[in-house]
């Protein structure tokens, strides 16, 4: 979306949603954070904030995923931080990348995102 293409992004996110097959994911149980933070950021996309959270949320609650070995979705922490740095929520970002780096502190996303708000 920050690459100016939002066309392209907005076909992507619902192309995501579309095939996502929310309402029968208890056979992908442990790809569930993983899932919901992908239409959480599908969600961002299309400006759906609310959307995004109830997913963000979601992913944040759900047992550990495939993924990695961590107890809580970084990856879902990330897409929380984003979401309220679309939102100018600086003091929320703040908080929020603050708790990814006490996970991890190598994090690109988490690092570029600290870079732009001027951390």
């Amino acid at each position: 979306l920050e690459l100016g293409d939002k066309a392209k992004a907005h076909s992507y996110a619902k192309k995501v949603i579309e095939l996502t097959p929310v309402d029968n994911l208890k056979s992908k149980v442990d790809k569930l954070p993983y899932i919901y933070r992908y239409l959480a950021d599908a969600y961002i996309i299309l400006g759906e904030y609310n959307k995004a959270y109830e997913y963000i949320s979601k992913a944040l609650l759900s047992p550990r995923c495939f993924y990695c070995s961590e107890e809580v979705c970084i990856d879902a922490m990330y897409s929380l931080a984003y979401l309220e740095y679309v939102k100018e929520n600086i003091d929320k970002v703040k908080a929020h990348l603050d708790e990814i780096f006490k996970l991890d502190i190598s994090r690109t996303d988490a690092i570029g995102l600290a870079y732009k708000i001027g951390l």
